[in-house]
């Protein structure tokens, strides 16, 4: 395993951007929380005074903490992507595939279809 530091200086900040929900709710006004980080939370009596108070909160808890990124490593005898398994059922057309095989004006027919094609396209 491996793992890769980013390391920040105190005079340089990075943006960071990550996803947060923030709805309206009855009893407390607006609620800001940042998506799968449960705890991360803030309330306000306005949309931006949550969001602001949540910004607060997550400067504060990664004022002494570091963002890093880990590689797991995946074993190769594993698939990395699991599917369903395909089951094997004949196309519903398929019945009707041939059914003019011996028919002796099927190739009448056609020939009928692309003589329309070309007046068609003649004409445009």
């Amino acid at each position: 395993m491996t793992t890769d530091v980013i390391h920040a200086s105190s005079t340089r900040t990075a943006q960071f951007p990550y996803p947060v929900l923030v709805e309206q709710q009855a009893e407390k006004g607006w609620v800001a929380q940042v998506m799968g980080w449960t705890e991360c939370r803030a309330e306000g009596s306005s949309r931006e005074t949550a969001i602001a108070a949540l910004q607060q909160i997550l400067s504060d808890r990664l004022a002494a903490a570091e963002v890093i990124y880990v590689d797991l490593p995946i074993q190769a005898d594993l698939p990395t992507q699991v599917t369903p398994p395909i089951q094997e059922t004949e196309h519903p057309w398929m019945k009707h595939a041939g059914m003019y095989e011996n028919d002796p004006l099927f190739e009448q027919v056609l020939d009928e279809i692309e003589a329309y094609r070309r007046e068609l396209d003649a004409s445009r």
